[in-house]
């Protein structure tokens, strides 16, 4: 969610209006025989996922199209979360490979390691902290992400997982059989009072942000240019040879320093070389959210890896300079953009150097995100200030109106319920814009010392 919006006011938000007013272009109909026999195999990165490892492979068995393999990558795991994989893969519900490590090395090295050992065409990634809610939700991915050539992601809509998630996920009749031969197996936190009120700030906040960033900034954006910038990592499904391509292109100099958020690497990294990253909001997840302390912390994750990966990717930044280049190099190029005499909607012509000379539409997306980062903090910083607190009494009031409006044209269910909870978390979002802060001070100061760019989650 790093290319969240801060201020409802905003050129992406703008943007993304565009999008939703225009439409979508329709995509060929797929190939259904060719979807169906689609090999899948599952890689799961765990550390200390003691309380939620087992409802997500649970949601796996779930699923109208099986995976084939199912890799579980413990990450020098604390807990019991290599005791309960072992409990479910007795159950032989899934043919699951258990990986054990000794040390942490985190999220990257497990995606390279199960990219290289599978021979799928398919490599789906689920974070052992997700749940999938919808049992086709591999199916649907994995069909919209082969239907078009060029698309290299596919995730769905991502919400959080709250405690009557892990409960509902756990009456399923496989954990049923896992309690019964693991009883000591936990689905929930054993929170005190105090942090089931931080986690619920967390929940609520970013139930409305996932809600309007999801229905509103992506899906203009997949209307407007056929992309979205990256893909939620939580549960994604990737084509594993563009995968691995990008992968080997950065072995010998990032090695496994894809940022401080390897997600929005690998999109930044897909986008350049014109493939696409899309999104199926018909089916949903949900996954774990930091308690309320933890959240700025995690914001600057996010927003690290979108300032770090448009220092690596910086033809993706300036892609609305060569707009007019762009334009007269795809008349040029009409012809490689068709297939059997059919027009593909969005396709591009592929490769960075091709992005390198005339960029690429989706760095519009790149470039207003990466302005409202660095521009909004300083803006809100001077006008407290200067005092000018009037001037954001009324920016704020206006936010909220025109929030309600937005969910009231382009919402897709429960509208009242998120336009009156949008109004709720105004002061949770503009408290947020402080983080970006520090981050892009830190993001500048990495830049001039030795080393600094040794950027990792």
């Amino acid at each position: 969610m790093a290319a969240a919006p801060y201020l409802i006011i905003s050129p992406l938000t703008f943007m993304s209006m565009i999008g939703l007013i225009r439409g979508n272009r329709e995509l060929p109909d797929p190939n259904v025989k060719l979807i169906q026999k689609t090999t899948v195999d599952v890689v799961i990165p765990a550390h200390n996922e003691g309380r939620t490892i087992a409802l997500a492979l649970a949601s796996l068995v779930q699923q109208t199209k099986r995976p084939r393999k199912v890799f579980v990558v413990d990450d020098a795991s604390t807990d019991d979360t290599v005791e309960v994989v072992k409990a479910f893969t007795s159950l032989n519900a899934l043919d699951i490979v258990l990986i054990e490590r000794k040390e942490n090395r985190g999220k990257t090295p497990s995606l390279k390691q199960i990219a290289k050992f599978s021979d799928a065409e398919v490599l789906f990634v689920l974070d052992g902290d997700t749940v999938l809610v919808s049992d086709d939700y591999l199916e649907k991915v994995v069909f919209e992400l082969i239907r078009v050539p060029n698309h290299a992601s596919a995730c769905g809509f991502v919400r959080p997982l709250r405690t009557s998630d892990r409960l509902r996920a756990a009456a399923r009749p496989i954990m049923q059989k896992l309690l019964e031969k693991r009883p000591e197996t936990k689905v929930t936190h054993d929170d005190t009072p105090l942090s089931r009120f931080s986690r619920g700030i967390t929940n609520y906040y970013r139930d409305v942000l996932y809600y309007f960033v999801q229905n509103i900034i992506y899906l203009g954006e997949l209307a407007l240019f056929g992309t979205l910038v990256n893909p939620l990592g939580c549960a994604v499904a990737y084509r594993r040879e563009f995968l691995m391509d990008l992968f080997r292109e950065t072995e010998y100099t990032l090695g496994d320093n894809l940022t401080s958020s390897e997600d929005i690497y690998i999109g930044f990294g897909f986008i350049a070389r014109g493939y696409h990253n899309v999104q199926v909001l018909d089916v949903s997840v949900h996954s774990n959210e930091p308690e309320a302390h933890k959240l700025p912390k995690q914001l600057y994750l996010w927003s690290s890896a979108w300032l770090q990966s448009s220092y690596y990717f910086p033809e993706l930044l300036t892609s609305p300079f060569k707009a007019l280049r762009r334009r007269r190099a795809r008349k040029e190029l009409n012809r490689d953009i068709f297939q059997d005499d059919v027009y593909i909607p969005y396709q591009e012509p592929l490769g960075r150097l091709y992005a390198k000379e005339s960029g690429r539409p989706i760095g519009w997306a790149v470039f207003f995100a990466l302005f409202e980062k660095v521009t909004y903090p300083i803006i809100m910083m001077l006008f407290i200030i200067a005092g000018w607190f009037d001037i954001l009494g009324y920016t704020i009031l206006f936010e909220s109106i025109l929030y309600v409006i937005l969910i009231g044209i382009f919402g897709r269910e429960q509208k009242l319920m998120y336009m009156w909870k949008g109004v709720m978390i105004t002061p949770i979002r503009y408290l947020s814009i402080f983080t970006d802060i520090f981050t892009v001070g830190k993001f500048f100061a990495d830049l001039t010392k030795p080393g600094g760019r040794a950027w990792r989650k």
